[in-house]
């Protein structure tokens, strides 16, 4: 299914379960046919880990893997901004550098993220909002996993949110 099929699926599933009052409450959708803009990607180190995190101007849909040198995130239907930068060098966490690519087609784009370890435990994928978070802990007395083939971790494909409306008794 591509990107703009899903995109379709989940606004004709909105449209269905949503009572219009409800459905102008929300943010209002992208144009049909562009990309989700990622605005930012950061690196940071921290206490026993190292932690990716991605800023879009809407919530993404995204699936992570593992790969035999890190893990990859794969942003459907969304394209980097002018200020991502496509490459990023970690410190003394277990991640080592982060790279970006771009994939897609005249009807559908994606961004990989390339998370490359040292190591490093299971990865920790949150979404909340608009962002998009991966934690990598430091690799734990045998759970390194350099010769595992690749490995599906996570999926999420955001829905929109809503109060159902109360049930009305016709007189």
């Amino acid at each position: 299914m591509t990107s703009t099929t899903t995109r379709r699926a989940v606004a004709l599933l909105a449209a269905c379960t949503l009572s219009p009052s409800a459905a102008q409450e929300g943010p209002a959708p992208l144009p049909e046919g562009r990309p989700t803009q990622v605005l930012s990607v950061e690196l940071r180190d921290l206490p026993g880990a190292s932690r990716v995190r991605v800023t879009a101007a809407a919530p993404l849909q995204w699936t992570s893997s593992r790969t035999e040198t890190g893990i990859v995130v794969e942003l459907a239907d969304a394209e980097p901004g002018p200020a991502v930068p496509y490459e990023l060098s970690g410190g003394s966490g277990p991640v080592t550098r982060v790279r970006l690519h771009v994939r897609g087609g005249d009807d559908w784009r994606s961004v990989q993220l390339w998370i490359d370890t040292s190591g490093g435990g299971e990865p920790a994928v949150r979404a909340e909002g608009s962002s998009l978070e991966i934690d990598v802990p430091s690799s734990a007395p045998g759970t390194a996993t350099a010769d595992a083939p690749a490995t599906l971790l996570h999926s999420f494909v955001p829905t929109p949110r809503h109060e159902p409306e109360p049930y009305r008794i016709a007189a």
